[in-house]
């Protein structure tokens, strides 16, 4: 993957690719999405890191300094929580009728969810007709499924 320096950056033009250096890789983009893909690991991040040096991204300066971060990551994509959560009205009329009430704020510093390494799956393909695939996932508890290919 070749990612931007900054959230919430935009992709304005994708870098070369060295054909002759990389003969294997090949550049996919589809959207703001910059990926290398090359059956060989270390083509793959070595053609990656090419790319990314002449890639073009707008900048953004939408996160302020880290007293403020929260509100501006809520406020750049999320929001405010959803009602799924609970009936803020119920809430507030629990609230209200309460002899006491402690109010808190907890917050965790900004942890970028990224991976060390390159993307990449491994299948195989049996003699039965089923697939195994392995695969790098940020959520593979979330979405592990066995299927029959044929």
């Amino acid at each position: 993957m070749v990612r931007p320096a900054t959230l919430g950056s935009t992709l304005i033009s994708v870098g070369a690719l060295d054909k002759k250096e990389y003969p294997t890789a090949q550049v996919v983009t589809k959207g703001n999405l910059v990926a290398v893909l090359s059956p060989n690991e270390w083509e793959a991040i070595g053609a990656a890191n090419s790319v990314a040096a002449t890639t073009k991204w707008t900048e953004w300066a939408g996160l302020p300094g880290s007293d403020n971060l929260t509100k501006a990551i809520r406020d750049y994509k999320w929001g405010a929580p959803s009602q799924s959560k609970g009936n803020p009205a119920e809430v507030n009329a629990a609230l209200q009728g309460a002899r006491k009430t402690i109010s808190a704020t907890y917050e965790l510093p900004y942890v970028r969810h990224a991976p060390i390494g390159p993307f990449l799956a491994v299948a195989d393909v049996r003699s039965d007709g089923s697939v195994i695939v392995w695969t790098h996932s940020a959520q593979s508890q979330g979405c592990a499924r066995r299927s029959r290919i044929r």
